[in-house]
């Protein structure tokens, strides 16, 4: 039953890197057209996108 547990948390865990990545591209695209000139809070956005990118990479695609 363990395999079970890994499997079914690394899809969750999966599933949830999608949606934040989703998340995050939708709100940086809003920032960089609608925030001020001089304003680089998104860059603290692109910052934790690229971190879901990456840790959503290293999963493995399969369980098993």
């Amino acid at each position: 039953m363990p395999n079970f547990h890994l499997s079914t948390n690394r899809a969750v865990l999966r599933q949830e890197l999608r949606e934040r990545c989703e998340q995050l591209m939708l709100l940086l695209a809003d920032q960089v057209q609608n925030l001020p000139l001089g304003n680089e809070s998104w860059m603290s956005t692109e910052r934790e996108l690229v971190a879901a990118e990456r840790a959503l990479a290293r999963l493995p695609l399969a369980d098993g």
